[in-house]
């Protein structure tokens, strides 16, 4: 049986689709990834099997061509609530018999084919995402998220003092754009000098975006060669091996975080107007993942399912982002310590 699955929004949302494309395969279908956003999703699955094919519509002459190749090739496709939207809606209609999503954008008289699953509040985004196929399961492991892979070619931090140990940090997340999930530079200046005298065995490396590179630096600048920023330097590919030779990921809710659990490497993570419940992972495994949270009457207002509008009704609206802003250096490191402390055990 022959299957797609649309991947149409960021790094986060592609990983939360894994246990489904995984679930697929042990069914023993041939699942085919259809990659829509400018966010190359794609590589993420470069160097595994995990996909039996990957097709990237990124122009119109891409989806017309993709219509007419494969005009009812597929017996379902799937179609999460970012992927959604009238354009990857038209496209299914053509290239599927079937079509199931947990968003209703249209009358359900206007497409046939169309199986609307209401969402369930309060799950993780992967469970969504798995009870597109089969409304029965219940649970999401952490080791639903591990992909197998091979890389070609091996990528190493040219530095000749990096230790074997190493933690990578990710200062901005949402591509510098999305500022509610954000701490300050000053705030992780102070984490930085105490995670140096703490343990000064182990370096930092910095990774993430080329949008994040001011703060980078600047860092890099205040702490001379104690840490060594890759950010902006990376591809996916790249990323995901230093991802998988670090003792612990620390950072925020973005697609790096995703990328580690991928290879079963720590988390501790920061959250402010995003639903960890939704997308963080230590409701699957709190002795690798581990979640810092403000809790704000506000919060969490960033959620495409039930956001608390109490406040307001989009996050870039905020304020004063009075979610992160309570996280103090005290508290964070605390937290940080015990974790890391425990991992280290």
């Amino acid at each position: 049986m022959n299957v797609a699955v649309y991947f149409s929004a960021g790094i986060g949302d592609a990983v939360v689709l894994i246990p489904l494309v995984k679930h697929l395969k042990k069914l023993g279908c041939k699942v085919t990834g259809v990659f829509t956003s400018s966010f190359s999703c794609q590589d993420i699955f470069d160097n595994t099997t995990l996909l039996d094919k990957s097709i990237i519509l990124d122009s119109k002459k891409d989806k017309l061509l993709f219509v007419l190749a494969y005009f009812k090739s597929f017996s379902t496709t799937y179609l999460n609530f970012f992927a959604n939207n009238r354009t990857n809606l038209l496209l299914s209609s053509i290239t599927s018999k079937k079509i199931i999503t947990n968003k209703q954008l249209v009358k359900s008289q206007l497409f046939s084919s169309i199986i609307y699953k209401k969402p369930i509040p309060s799950i993780h985004d992967s469970l969504q995402n798995l009870i597109l196929f089969d409304e029965t399961q219940q649970t999401v492991n952490s080791a639903d998220f591990l992909l197998d892979y091979d890389f070609k070619t091996s990528f190493t931090v040219k530095r000749e003092n990096i230790k074997r140990k190493y933690i990578v940090l990710q200062l901005s997340t949402g591509n510098n754009v999305h500022k509610y999930k954000n701490w300050s530079t000053k705030n992780w200046k102070t984490f930085i000098e105490r995670f140096l005298s703490t343990y000064p065995e182990i370096d930092i490396i910095l990774a993430g975006d080329k949008n994040e590179t001011k703060y980078a630096d600047e860092l890099v600048k205040t702490f001379h060669n104690s840490i060594y920023s890759t950010v902006g330097k990376t591809t996916i590919s790249e990323a995901i091996q230093l991802l998988h030779k670090s003792f612990v990921f620390i950072g925020l809710d973005g697609g790096l975080m995703h990328l580690a659990v991928t290879t079963n490497t720590p988390t501790f993570t920061l959250w402010g107007a995003s639903n960890p419940e939704m997308y963080g992972y230590h409701t699957m495994d709190a002795s690798k993942h581990c979640v810092v949270v403000s809790k704000t009457e506000c919060s969490p207002c960033n959620a495409w399912l039930n956001p608390n509008t109490t406040r307001v009704n989009n996050p870039f609206d905020c304020p004063d982002v009075k979610c992160m802003k309570n996280l103090t250096p005290d508290y964070v490191f605390s937290e940080f310590k015990s974790f890391f402390n425990a991992l280290s055990r």
